[in-house]
């Protein structure tokens, strides 16, 4: 899996870390608001669990349940945008199975 983490991400994520001592991992996953809504990605700091796949991209300490990374492809880190100046934006390839 290639998990890419822009500049932007970067600066962001240093921040959120060094503001939160306690959870230095950064879990990515899926969360969907309401049944009206398409399932998003998101990313928030947590602690590793057993069921989790641990990724270290440029020092960055990132889990993912492994059921949902056998999922995905690549993932894309970034922060800001249009649509979303002040939100991580958490993009991703997933796989298909035909």
């Amino acid at each position: 899996m290639n998990i890419q983490i822009y500049d932007s991400a970067k600066k962001e994520l240093n921040k959120l870390i060094c503001n939160n001592e306690d959870k230095k991992y950064i879990r990515i996953f899926i969360r969907t608001i309401s049944f009206w809504s398409d399932a998003r990605i998101h990313l928030a700091l947590d602690d590793l669990k057993d069921d989790d796949h641990l990724f270290v991209v440029d020092g960055y300490n990132i889990v993912i349940n492994k059921r949902l990374a056998s999922q995905m492809n690549n993932i894309y880190i970034s922060f800001g945008g249009l649509l979303s100046p002040n939100e991580f934006n958490v993009d991703c390839d997933f796989n298909e199975y035909y």
